[in-house]
This record gives structure tokens, C-alpha cells and sequence, in this order.
């Protein structure tokens, strides 16, 4: 997703670029890789090759083309953490956005290219309740997720 996020800076900060496209869609076969978590499979693309997972690079990408409102949490497949501090990071094209971590609201962002990030948490020992909350006129988005400290 950071390649994709700073990409995304390098031809947004270039009008005169007319065509942007994205290097690929699904997770594909490729017999000659041998990087990642399967052997054998290009897994750069947005989607798994089963279709059945959406990565964090499909909604950043969301966030900026796509003019229905949406908020989603980024790194909900990260949930085992072993550092106690982190930021919270969503994707939206809401106006803003609040972040609660275990119940309690500890902020507030607008979105830059997609992006809303928080201060900087620190997590307890455990399970940890991270939410994030925005509105677009009278309709309510979230999402959360659970972040297990170790």
C-alpha cells in the first residue's frame, strides 16, 4: 500500500500525466516468483487471486476515485502488534474523521489523498478496540477492528 500511496503523490503532483493506471487488480499465477506468502503467485494486485479479500491498496484507490463515500480501517490483517505504540490509519473520502481507541475518542483528521492517520496510541497488554467514525451530511460510517498486543 505505501507504493501505491506514493505513487499516487508522484502523479498527482503531475496534471499534464493523463493516463493513470494500476499494475494489477487480483493476485495472479507466475510459476518463476518466489516472494511473498505463496510460492509461485504475484500477489501485487488489490485483490487475492480468490477474490475473497480486498487489500488496504483497493480502498486507498477507492478513497481517491471513487466519489461514493466510504471509510475503511487500514492494517485490520496486521492484528498481532508487538510494539505498544502505532497510529491509526484509515482510507475515506469523507471531510473527516474521529478515532476511538477502546471506546474513547482520542482525535480527529482530514483526509490528504485519501488518508486520515492519528496521533500517535499506545496500546495496552492484550486486545485493543480500534474504531474509526466519520459522517457525510446525515449518513454515519465506521469501522473497527481488534489489535492484540503482545
Amino acid at each position: 500500500t505505501y507504493y501505491h500511496e506514493e505513487n499516487w503523490k508522484a502523479l498527482k503532483a503531475r496534471p499534464f500525466i493523463w493516463g493513470k493506471f494500476i499494475w494489477v487488480m487480483f493476485d495472479f499465477g507466475a510459476a518463476h516468483r518466489s516472494e511473498g506468502d505463496t510460492k509461485g503467485v504475484n500477489d501485487k494486485g488489490l485483490v487475492t487471486a480468490d477474490r475473497q479479500i480486498k487489500k488496504d491498496a483497493y480502498f486507498f484507490y477507492k478513497a481517491n476515485w471513487n466519489p461514493e463515500p466510504m471509510l475503511t480501517l487500514a492494517e485490520k490483517r496486521f492484528a498481532e502488534r508487538i510494539h505498544p505504540k502505532a497510529k491509526i490509519k484509515a482510507f475515506t473520502n469523507l471531510s473527516s474523521v474521529d478515532f476511538y481507541l477502546n471506546g474513547k475518542k482520542i482525535g480527529s483528521a482530514k483526509p490528504e489523498n485519501g488518508i486520515v492517520l492519528s496521533k500517535e496510541i499506545s496500546l495496552k497488554p492484550g486486545e485493543n478496540s480500534i474504531e474509526v467514525r466519520g459522517k457525510n451530511k446525515s449518513t454515519g460510517f465506521n469501522d473497527k477492528t481488534v489489535w492484540v498486543l503482545h
